[in-house]
């Protein structure tokens, strides 16, 4: 039973283990807050968060969202909610209107307008394209704003990210994660970021959790 103090979370790991490759007794992630998943390579971080993608089912243990165990939920319906973007970003044959739609074609939802288009490229600093505009020719800073752009759109709940700006320079990274940063603000967001970078983590973060091995070493909340 989920204690008084957890009410308010979107997610809670008990006694979880997948494999021989992750090992997490307790974590809570709590709701509109950025829980930033920190540590080395193979450390099992992109694995929990296809844990709470629900791509993968933990060996032992259970994963709960929003109190009710992810092995009893519509995992297609969770996908909905539970949003995971990749760490490179593609662009998809067609143009950028095709592109910002495709996300609204896989939910079988209707397109959006251009309007919703335009404000949503605006909000992630895509202001000098056109929607008929091809986005295979675009830089690689300008196809992950593209693919944030696609995600923001369907509103959803959380946001997994797995390292999302680690192949491009540093100054694009800070306008990425400024970008998110800005619209978890305006909008109660929850993300679960991955990343090897200890400054991002503590500059975008409410919770850091540290992993070694598979296993939580530490976490750390910080204090605004």
């Amino acid at each position: 039973m989920v204690s008084q103090i957890e009410e308010a979370f979107m997610f809670l790991l008990d006694n979880v283990i997948y494999k021989d490759i992750l090992s997490v007794e307790h974590l809570l992630i709590k709701e509109g807050q950025t829980t930033s998943l920190f540590g080395p390579s193979g450390c099992g971080k992109t694995t929990l968060l296809r844990l709470l993608c629900g791509l993968i089912s933990p060996t032992a243990g259970q994963v709960l969202y929003k109190e009710q165990n992810m092995e009893e939920l519509d995992l297609v319906l969770h996908r909905k909610k539970v949003i995971m973007m990749p760490q490179i970003s593609h662009a998809f044959p067609g143009n950028l209107r095709d592109n910002l739609n495709i996300g609204a074609s896989f939910q079988e939802r209707p397109n959006f307008t251009d309007a919703q288009l335009d404000n949503m490229l605006e909000q992630v600093s895509i202001k000098d394209k056109n929607l008929e505009d091809n986005p295979e020719l675009f830089s690689g800073g300008e196809k992950q704003r593209l693919a944030l752009a696609r995600i923001l759109l369907l509103e959803p709940e959380v946001i997994l990210l797995d390292e999302p700006s680690a192949a491009l320079d540093a100054q694009i990274e800070e306008t990425i994660m400024g970008l998110l940063n800005a619209y978890k603000k305006q909008h109660q967001m929850t993300y679960v970021l991955v990343t090897h970078s200890e400054k991002i983590a503590n500059a975008y973060s409410e919770v850091i959790v540290y992993m070694d091995d598979g296993r939580i070493s530490r976490i750390e909340e910080k204090t605004s």
